[in-house]
């Protein structure tokens, strides 16, 4: 009879108990670490993957900042060839006029021309202080100039000046608004309210009526200008802020436009804390809105 000893090893085969432990352990082992370079890989796979989305976006981000800077420039071009020189042209032509026939000319003539210089004087004008002010907007580092205003107080100032206008058309300009103070840049506001009163005097017709009105909620000042004009469709609606989208339509009585405005508006909004929207429907008049901080923004 054969006496095992305690601690031996069994054979199996040629293969004792400890080399078949040690075997499945280094396979177990293996596996492991197999598993383990697996995940690291498919974690630096996801990371590269992200990287490579991120550099997508930006370079998706860079080209959509491209193509807006070339509509904006080609809008620019388009604005100082045509809608800059058309006043300028009426302008020369009519001086030139008055210069070689001032004295055959009968008075209702001279009323006549002296009016339309007038008018297209005052469009090279506005057209002329839009330009300017986007200009200055597109410099890097421009920054408002916040502080606290009275939104009477440049409310009736533009009334002021625009009333002339709105009466020759016999277009009443109401306001309805409230004593309140707004958190803002004064000329940058001033620019905007010139441009909402100015495109409703535009399209409203003779003997309309023009509603300027305030409130205010939740640390906002609400202003809306209100008219009884044409109106817009909801595709006008949705791109009349769009410098890229060509929106702009001649007034009730042909007065010409450049679609620089209502873009302008909303960008020097922008960078009050401010909003600006429209309401409005083809032949039921026009309601735009645009809201500012009544305090300091945080």
């Amino acid at each position: 009879m054969q006496t095992l000893q305690v601690g031996s090893f069994q054979n199996y085969g040629n293969v004792s108990t400890w080399d078949y432990v040690r075997q499945n352990r280094l396979i177990v082992v293996s596996i492991f670490v197999f598993i383990i370079v697996l995940i690291f890989f498919s974690i630096l796979l996801k990371k590269s993957n992200k990287k490579l989305e991120t550099a997508n976006a930006a370079k998706i981000d860079a080209l959509e900042k491209l193509n807006y800077e070339v509509d904006v420039k080609d809008t620019f071009f388009s604005i100082i060839s045509h809608d800059l020189r058309a006043p300028c042209s009426i302008v020369l032509g009519l001086t030139r006029l008055l210069n070689q026939k001032a004295n055959t000319l009968s008075k209702e003539k001279l009323a006549e021309y002296s009016s339309n210089v007038h008018e297209a004087a005052q469009r090279l004008f506005t057209l002329l202080e839009n330009l300017l002010e986007w200009s200055r907007l597109q410099m890097e580092g421009e920054e408002p100039d916040m502080k606290t205003i009275s939104i009477v107080e440049l409310v009736q100032e533009t009334v002021d000046i625009l009333g002339q206008k709105a009466l020759e058309k016999g277009i009443v300009i109401e306001t309805k608004i409230q004593e309140t103070s707004t958190y803002a840049d004064a000329d940058m506001v001033k620019t905007v309210i010139r441009n909402l009163i100015n495109n409703a005097i535009k399209f409203t017709p003779k003997d309309g009526t023009i509603t300027i009105s305030t409130s205010s909620q939740d640390g906002r000042l609400r202003v809306s200008i209100s008219d009884t004009g044409v109106g817009m469709s909801n595709e006008q609606v949705n791109n009349v802020f769009s410098i890229d989208k060509k929106t702009s339509t001649n007034g009730t009585n042909g007065e010409k436009g450049t679609g620089l405005g209502l873009p302008l508006c909303k960008d020097l909004l922008k960078r009050n804390h401010g909003d600006i929207w429209a309401e409005s429907e083809s032949g039921m008049g026009s309601q735009f809105h645009f809201t500012l901080p009544t305090v300091k923004a945080g």
